[in-house]
């Protein structure tokens, strides 16, 4: 929570001219990740989040002290709800409003109104801003404690849960503290402790708009609750306590914004102002991975993370799986953001893992792969296809093999004698029940497999060497894949 101070800083804001931040483009950078690794092999990614300039998903409840002394505020908010709700809209598409207003007991007709449910549309939350009307009150304090229990644990607010509760509250007087239960008839006394707890455990933000409008609080919201009270003593008989300061601790708390508005006019203002205050955990979520890898990021979370601002999670991607084929394997992380859980939260951003694992086979058809060194012949390799890899999406002018990275024997980039070189299995009896194959293929199955062959000598392979590779692209793609061998001399 920051609290803030607005002198004429925001000048004419009530013509909104206070922007807020612009964001990023793309709120995950980079959005996908394509590797290829072999089993066993990690990959580590900066992966860099950017929050939007509004938490996502906000429910913004404007709620404000009515009773007479906020006549010129209330002006002032009526006169400009309409741009406020516009400029949120601009920045953050998703969000919807909710009214409310408070006055106090024992005198008032009531101590709480709540006016509008959380709503998408504007046009009632402004007939409901604007049925705000400035009576009432008698002695000094007023009865918002009651009024954010009541949003705390009300049940017909509207609050979506799927993102950030925030009470936006104007008010130029401190609360009674306590608002006993013979007021109320709730069955429990509110104080500043209680009506705290309740708004942490119910996630909403407190953005306190304290304002100036007598020579009894000049503090506002923050003033001295023990003087000019007296009221709930007499109607209640209770000893009426509290300490400056209410506002600014209730913000604190919540993780919202206590700001101090001069006049009726920055206090409109401030309300941009005080969103673009707020803060949000940032975390992540593996959504959907095939077996086979393992994705994990760190930290778990970023807490307290302004708008339009970005927090960099380390991303390690694991192959944990030794496929006897080459193997394309997928994952799905999606950034979250509002108060952090494991379960919940406000869609930021989602990133998409593709890691594939290209797996030969040094002399298909021979085990163990044993290779003479006195040999003048040649080394078949065969890349093995699968459902999710296609060979031929190889680029075979890019291959090499073993330690001296011999270059293909036979010139693959022509197509007669590449297509000599895709290995199928072939269909030999149609019409039998079910159809007869010749699995053909390097390591018999139903996928097609690419065999190239390398001159022995070329290969820098020699006694001594337990594994070979292949290394080449894919057409985005630059992979090592290796095989066991049996070097003889």
């Amino acid at each position: 929570m920051k609290k803030k101070v607005l002198f004429p800083i925001l000048g004419l804001v009530l013509a909104l001219g206070l922007a807020l931040p612009v964001a990023a483009n793309t709120p995950v950078e980079p959005p996908t990740v394509d590797g290829a690794l072999q089993p066993g092999e990690s990959c580590n990614v900066t992966k860099n989040v950017t929050t939007p300039e509004i938490a996502p998903n906000p429910d913004i409840y404007f709620i404000a002290d009515t009773t007479g002394s906020m006549w010129d505020v209330i002006a002032a908010v009526q006169g400009n709800a309409s741009a406020i709700m516009t400029e949120i809209l601009d920045k953050q598409p998703t969000a919807q409003f909710g009214v409310g207003n408070y006055k106090d007991f024992p005198y008032d007709s009531y101590a709480f109104q709540h006016q509008q449910s959380i709503t998408a549309n504007t046009s009632l939350v402004s007939t409901a801003i604007g049925n705000w009307s400035a009576d009432g009150g008698a002695d000094g304090p007023e009865a918002q404690f009651y009024a954010l229990d009541r949003l705390a644990n009300g049940t017909d607010i509207g609050w979506r849960g799927i993102g950030t509760k925030i009470v936006v509250w104007f008010g130029d007087a401190p609360a009674h503290d306590p608002v006993p239960s013979a007021a109320t008839g709730l069955g429990y006394n509110i104080t500043e402790a209680t009506v705290t707890a309740d708004l942490v455990a119910a996630g909403i933000k407190v953005i306190a708009i304290s304002v100036n409008s007598s020579v009894i609080y000049p503090n506002g919201t923050d003033d001295d609750p023990t003087v000019a009270g007296g009221d709930y003593a007499t109607a209640y008989g209770i000893t009426e306590d509290g300490t400056a300061g209410q506002a600014s601790r209730i913000a604190n708390a919540t993780g919202g914004a206590y700001l101090f508005a001069a006049t009726p006019a920055e206090a409109a203002a401030a309300v941009l102002a005080g969103i673009g205050e707020l803060t949000t955990d940032v975390w992540w979520n593996v959504t959907a991975v095939d077996p086979g890898i393992n994705v994990t990021l760190e930290p778990d979370v970023h807490y307290g993370v302004s708008g339009n601002t970005t927090v960099a999670f380390n991303e390690t991607v694991t192959v944990t799986a030794a496929p006897s084929v080459s193997t394309t394997y997928t994952a799905t992380v999606a950034f979250y953001a509002n108060t952090y859980s494991e379960t919940e939260g406000a869609f930021i951003g989602e990133e998409n893992i593709t890691i594939t694992v290209i797996v030969i086979d040094i002399k298909p058809w021979s085990d163990p792969n044993s290779i003479n060194t006195k040999s003048k012949g040649v080394v078949p390799v065969a890349i093995l296809g699968s459902d999710t890899f296609d060979v031929t999406t190889v680029n075979v002018s890019t291959l090499e093999f073993g330690p001296a990275g011999a270059m293909p024997a036979h010139n693959l980039t022509d197509p007669d004698v590449y297509n000599g070189h895709l290995v199928q299995p072939w269909l030999v009896n149609p019409l039998a029940d079910p159809a007869e194959w010749y699995y053909y293929t390097a390591n018999e199955d139903d996928y097609v497999d690419l065999v190239m062959h390398f001159r022995q000598k070329a290969t820098g392979l020699s006694p001594g060497d337990m594994v070979a590779c292949l290394t080449g692209k894919t057409d985005g793609l630059t992979f090592t894949a290796c095989d066991a061998v049996l070097i003889r001399k």
